[in-house]
């Protein structure tokens, strides 16, 4: 509803004239008399033009203004109020468009807007009313206005409000209606920035491949911030930047950077050693092998090595041994002999015959054998000859030396050295015969005690001493006459005193006794 005064007017244009009809219905009052009439009809110009002027000492309410376009092709339309005398003001929206052939907008308490057929298309209150009112807009819901709230299409479909979201939330379509959500970047498959991403110091988690761009510098330190960033060059790197503002290349383009020199400080003292652990013992023998542990050993590590004899343990020395010594297993390892304590070791201790593998025992002092122990050798058939044996009574009986009749010869032999060291036969003893010849040479013999008859085989018995003869025995000679025994000048004859006890002394000569008379002294 439009108020106007004396002179006021109602104006109004069209895109092209003379095809858009107008009606403007009303009261008006003039000396208190009120009249209900048509105020004015017509075509609208292409210019604007005056469609009504209210009379002098006249108050017109304008109740209704029609508008429809009989043209062909759709059309705009506008109007105007003019109630200053100079200024035209609009009533309704800047050209409104109007559908060909019949479009019809019908200006009263609100806009309406029909399409060619009738059928409503707007409505606007012309009055001050609330934007979602649920009565003069009915495609609206009733709702208050609220600080953040959004206008949105709801499923009825009607306006409505959306009310506003949580801090840091934001909008989202979800089940084709928009909605608050905590903000969650796989909503946007392929999101695009138009600022800085800022992620209040919250963690990235579970992103695939991250792409950069390459860039000269990286961007201004902040205290407290680190930055990856890729360096521009051909093939571009990848540098961390510390707050401090220093550039650490992280790769070459083409590799790994190499390492900061930090090698002291994974020593045992340094600030991040590496594990080490005391080393195991090493006591047998066992295969090459990486080992399990997970640590390592210092370069100056030992291996405990304790003293065993046991299987394939390994064998230390026990005390100190020289060049040429012999070794013997202790129960701390291997100790050194000298030839001396090796004999000494080993005197006594024999349970086998030992095997000299044909060579000689040279340089040997006294061989001791006891009660009913042997001395042995081989002859050249292999068969083992005693030579001497020690009976149980300590008797030595010298065995047969197998001289064979075949090859008769010396069967025991006794040398020595004489007084210039010559090596001189003293006497043999022949075998391979009847009877055995024994011959000494260059031997004389002391005190010689015989316990038999001394059978001279028919050989001289030259250069003798004296011969003693028992109290009661004979010196015999074999044969008579002149085969007799012969006594040949036994003291000088010369004559001379004889004293002292006189004896009767018998010889038998040829088988005949002789007597004679002998005195012990002699003048």
């Amino acid at each position: 509803m439009i108020t106007l005064e004396a002179a006021d007017l109602i104006e109004g244009d069209a895109s092209t004239a003379a095809e858009v009809d107008y009606t403007i219905n009303g009261v008006q009052e003039a000396s208190s008399v009120v009249s209900i009439v048509a105020l004015a009809s017509g075509q609208l110009a292409g210019a604007k033009a005056t469609l009504y002027t209210t009379p002098g000492s006249t108050t017109a309410i304008v109740k209704s203004i029609f508008l429809v376009n009989t043209g062909a092709a759709a059309r705009t339309v506008n109007l105007y109020v003019q109630s200053d005398g100079s200024n035209s003001r609009r009533v309704i929206p800047e050209d409104l468009s109007l559908d060909a052939n019949g479009g019809t907008a019908i200006l009263s308490d609100h806009l309406y807007v029909f399409d060619s057929i009738g059928q409503l298309k707007t409505v606007s209150a012309t009055g001050t009313h609330a934007l979602l009112d649920g009565s003069i807009a009915s495609d609206t819901a009733a709702s208050a206005v609220t600080k953040g709230d959004l206008v949105i299409g709801n499923a009825t479909p009607a306006w409505d409000d959306l009310g506003i979201g949580t801090d840091n939330h934001h909008l989202v379509v979800a089940t084709d209606l928009p909605a608050w959500e905590e903000l969650d970047i796989s909503h946007d498959l392929t999101p695009t920035l138009g600022g800085e991403l800022v992620g209040g110091g919250n963690d990235i988690k579970k992103i695939g491949v991250l792409t950069m761009t390459e860039q000269a510098d990286a961007e201004s330190d902040v205290a407290g911030d680190g930055q990856i960033w890729v360096n521009t060059a051909t093939p571009n790197e990848l540098y961390f930047t510390t707050d401090a503002g220093n550039d650490i290349a992280l790769t070459t383009g083409t590799g790994k950077t190499a390492p900061l020199a930090h090698k002291d400080s994974h020593d045992p003292s340094g600030g991040d050693p590496l594990d080490t652990a005391a080393a195991a013992e090493i006591s047998v023998v066992v295969a090459a092998g990486e080992g399990t542990a997970e640590t390592f050993a210092r370069s100056d590590h030992a291996h405990a090595i304790n003293h065993a004899i046991t299987d394939n343990h390994l064998v230390t020395v026990d005390g100190t041994a020289n060049d040429t010594e012999h070794a013997v297993f202790t129960a701390d390892g291997i100790a050194g002999l000298t030839d001396a304590e090796l004999l000494s070791a080993l005197s006594g201790d024999a349970d086998a015959a030992f095997d000299w593998g044909g060579q000689n025992l040279t340089n040997v002092a006294d061989i001791v054998l006891n009660n009913n122990e042997t001395l042995r050798w081989k002859d050249s058939g292999g068969t083992d000859r005693s030579i001497l044996h020690v009976g149980a009574a300590n008797s030595v009986v010298f065995d047969s030396s197998h001289i064979q009749a075949a090859s008769p010869g010396d069967a025991f032999l006794i040398r020595t050295n004489n007084d210039s060291d010559v090596i001189t036969s003293r006497f043999t003893l022949t075998g391979g015969v009847a009877t055995a010849v024994a011959t000494w040479s260059a031997v004389t013999h002391t005190g010689l005690v015989l316990s038999g008859a001394l059978d001279a085989g028919s050989q001289d018995i030259g250069t003798t001493g004296d011969i003693t003869v028992k109290s009661d025995g004979s010196i015999i000679g074999a044969g008579t006459g002149a085969n007799g025994i012969v006594l040949k000048n036994p003291k000088n004859a010369a004559a001379s005193a004889l004293s002292g006890t006189q004896l009767d002394v018998e010889i038998d000569i040829g088988g005949v006794p002789y007597h004679f008379t002998v005195y012990p002294t002699k003048a």
